[in-house]
């Protein structure tokens, strides 16, 4: 008869390795009906433990560094939670997880942690990547030994092992269909993108045009980008909007974009309030769908984010694990004003695709 082990368990149970080793050492944080359907498991199977295989595994240790952008505040500190959320899932398994900050997406300031990072330090990385600008850099590291995934924005086109966020495109798409839904098919719009470069930003923004476009009513006055800097997205839409009286649409890329163009709207009233759409339910923008000033927000949840980016990370290190697709999707939301605290990141909790 062949030998129960861990594996055999977690695939009776359909859960991780992981979640068995915590179900049957007791450690960590686990749901409890799952801790003892488990454990029901392990003895209708006879599953005797290895002490000397577990004694070896509790000596390995990993380390895995973490690298976001700290700006905008107001929305990485969410993709941060859920990092924390991650490290005190690994932390009794002995990994560290080193959250290193660069100053944006932009790929020049994310090249600059990424060329002085000694990556020999670390058994994996994890990269809120700003677009396929960092290819070069991404693939020398996977070259080197070390696996890469990204989460939030992509590095597509690099040998990293897989990403873990929105359709980029897809969700475009659905603002721009809701744009000219909202506009009966008739008016003119304003397109803020965060980075030209291609990525995320850029594939959002072809997604919201292409969709556009099939209300032939619809013109676009122009493509303005801000580099995800608010006071720089706030003074293209006071520019655009006075150059544009009566100006019917504004598109935002970016949670820094949506904030602004919420911003400007609220504080100077204009007579002709145009559609506002873009991405994230941060604190200002929850307030300007609540006040009626912000008419949608993609929801991509970010805080989920980056915490399956480490999870995954760690169940790749431990088990070997690689998923069948590249390019793990999570789900999005459209944001209105009814469903706006719903989905807020103020309010959002954690919800694990590991059990």
């Amino acid at each position: 008869m062949a030998r129960v082990t861990v594996q055999t368990i977690a695939r009776e149970a359909n859960v991780s390795v992981g979640t068995v080793d915590r179900a049957l050492n007791n450690r960590g944080r686990i749901n409890e009906e799952t801790r003892r359907r488990i454990l029901e498991i392990a003895d209708q199977l006879g599953y005797h433990p290895n002490k000397i295989a577990s004694a070896l595994g509790r000596q390995r240790k990993l380390r895995i560094a973490a690298i976001t952008p700290c700006n905008p505040y107001f929305f990485y500190r969410h993709i941060r939670d859920g990092m924390e959320d991650a490290v005190r899932e690994t932390l009794d398994y002995g990994v560290t997880v080193d959250q290193i900050v660069c100053d944006s997406l932009y790929v020049d300031d994310q090249l600059k942690v990424l060329r002085t990072l000694d990556y020999s330090r670390y058994d994996g990385i994890v990269l809120n990547a700003g677009g396929d600008g960092l290819n070069e850099c991404i693939n020398e590291i996977v070259d080197s030994g070390v696996p890469v995934v990204t989460f939030n924005s992509d590095a597509k086109h690099s040998k990293r092992l897989f990403f873990v966020g929105e359709n980029a495109s897809q969700s475009g798409h659905m603002a721009g269909d809701m744009m000219g839904r909202l506009l009966g098919g008739h008016g003119r719009v304003a397109v803020m993108t965060s980075f030209f470069h291609p990525g995320a930003a850029t594939e959002r923004r072809d997604g919201f045009l292409d969709a556009l476009s099939r209300y032939p009513g619809i013109s676009v006055v122009g493509d303005y980008e801000y580099k995800d800097d608010e006071d720089k997205a706030y003074n293209v839409v006071r520019d655009v909007m006075t150059h544009f009286p009566g100006l019917d649409g504004v598109f935002s890329n970016s949670a820094t974009g949506s904030a602004a163009s919420g911003r400007y709207v609220a504080e100077m009233r204009p007579a002709k309030r145009p559609v506002l759409i873009g991405y994230d339910v941060t604190e200002p923008v929850e307030k300007y769908l609540k006040d009626g000033i912000f008419d949608m927000a993609i929801d991509q949840e970010p805080r989920r984010q980056s915490y399956n980016a480490i999870v995954l990370m760690y169940k790749h290190l431990t088990e070997h694990w690689v998923p069948e697709e590249r390019e793990l999707g999570v789900r999005v939301h459209m944001v209105m004003r009814y469903n706006a605290e719903e989905h807020s990141m103020a309010h959002v909790l954690k919800e694990n695709i590991i059990i």
